[in-house]
């Protein structure tokens, strides 16, 4: 996995946390 693939699924993760 890439880098900048990882920090978009951590970004991902964050948002839906937040939106929760």
């Amino acid at each position: 996995m890439q880098y900048e693939e990882l920090m978009t699924a951590r970004q991902t993760s964050l948002d839906e946390f937040f939106l929760v």
